[in-house]
C-alpha cells in the first residue's frame, strides 16, 4: 500500500491527535482552525489523507498520504487509522474528526478525562446537520462516538485489536463495549453554556459514517431559526453560517480565517527569546513574528536574532 509520510518531529510527545480526512477541504479547514484555538494543544497531530486529491501537507502535522486502493472497503476509516499505527508516539491518543465542532477546551477536557480511565470521551453527544438545521441529543449513555473518544497507550494493543472487530464497522460501540466491560472506561456529558464540542452533519465533501448523516433522524426537531446553533456554539455559530450563506466555501476556507501576527521585544535575553520563538514556531511554524530587539550589538541576543527567518 503507498504510503507517504511528510513532517515526523522527534520531542516528547504527551498528547497525539489523529484525523482521517480525504478529499474535504472545507471541513479539514475547519478542522485546522479549531486546533489551532485549542487551549491545550496536541504535541503530535497526525493527518491521515486518503482522497482521490491528495491535499496541501498541514505544516506542523505529521502527514501521511494513503493512496486510495481498488480493495478499499466503501469507508475506509479503520483502514486508515490501521495505518498510522506506527507513527502514534503520545501516552493519551484522541480522535479529532474533520467535521466537528471542538471547542477551545475541547482537548484539555478529554486530556483531563483520561487521568479517570484507559478510555475517555462524551456521553449524550450533540449533534447538529448544518444545511437542514437539524438537532439531536443523541441516546448514547453507554458509549461515545468516536469522534469524542480517546484513549491511553495502556488500551493500544486492545484499540489495534478492535480495528478489525465484526469487519470494521462500529469501532466506538466495539471500544466502549470492551472499556466498559473491563472497568477502564470513563465518560462524562458536555452540558451548556460550557459546550466543548457539536458533531456536525452534513459539510460538503465526501460523506460522513453514521446516522447523524441521515436526514430522517431529526424529524420534528428543526432550527428554523438557528438559535440552537448558536447555544450549542456560542462561540463560532457565525462560522457556520457563513457557510450557509456561501461566504465560506472549499475556495476560499484556507484564507476565511484571520492571520495572526505575533510581536515580542527582547534585550540582551537570548535564552528567554530563543525558548519563546521555539516554543511559539512549534505549534504555529508559519505565523509571522515581528521581533523588536534592543540588544547590544556584541550580545548573543542580537546575533541570535539575527540569525533567525
Amino acid at each position: 500500500m503507498p504510503i507517504k509520510v511528510d513532517s515526523i518531529e522527534f520531542f516528547p510527545v504527551r498528547v497525539t491527535a489523529i484525523t482521517p480526512t480525504g478529499d474535504r477541504p472545507l471541513a479539514f479547514a475547519l478542522c485546522k482552525h479549531w486546533m489551532e484555538m485549542q487551549t491545550v494543544k496536541p504535541d503530535q497531530w497526525i493527518v491521515v489523507d486518503d482522497g482521490k486529491t491528495p491535499m496541501k501537507p498541514p505544516v506542523g502535522a505529521t502527514y501521511v498520504r494513503r493512496t486510495p486502493q481498488p480493495t478499499d472497503p466503501k469507508h475506509t476509516l479503520n483502514v486508515n487509522l490501521k495505518t498510522v499505527l506506527p507513527y502514534i508516539r503520545g501516552e493519551k491518543i484522541l480522535i479529532i474528526e474533520d467535521d466537528e465542532y471542538y471547542a477551545p477546551g475541547y482537548v484539555e477536557a478529554i486530556v483531563n478525562a483520561l487521568d479517570k480511565g484507559q478510555v475517555a470521551g462524551i456521553s449524550w453527544s450533540k449533534y447538529y446537520h448544518l444545511p437542514i438545521g437539524g438537532y439531536v441529543r443523541h441516546a448514547n449513555t453507554i458509549h461515545a462516538s468516536l469522534a469524542q473518544t480517546g484513549f491511553t497507550r495502556k488500551f493500544m494493543n486492545t484499540f489495534t485489536a478492535l480495528l478489525d472487530a465484526d469487519g470494521g464497522t462500529y469501532l466506538d460501540l466495539h471500544i466502549w463495549r470492551t472499556a466498559i466491560n473491563n472497568g477502564v472506561g470513563y465518560l462524562f456529558t458536555d452540558d451548556d453554556p460550557n459546550s466543548s464540542y457539536l458533531g456536525i452533519k452534513g459539510l460538503p465533501g465526501r460523506t460522513g459514517i453514521g446516522i447523524g448523516h441521515k436526514t430522517g433522524m431529526y424529524k420534528g426537531h428543526i432550527d428554523t431559526t438557528r438559535s440552537i446553533l448558536k447555544t450549542w456554539v456560542p462561540q463560532d455559530y457565525k462560522v457556520y453560517l457563513d457557510i450557509l450563506s456561501g461566504k465560506l466555501n472549499d475556495a476560499n476556507c484556507d484564507t476565511y480565517f484571520p492571520q495572526i501576527t505575533g510581536i515580542t521585544v527582547c534585550q540582551n535575553t537570548k535564552d528567554l527569546i530563543k525558548r519563546s520563538y521555539e516554543s511559539i514556531r512549534k505549534f504555529h511554524p508559519e505565523m509571522p513574528i515581528i521581533i523588536i530587539d534592543g540588544s547590544d550589538s556584541n550580545d548573543p541576543c542580537y546575533i541570535y536574532t539575527r540569525s533567525l527567518q
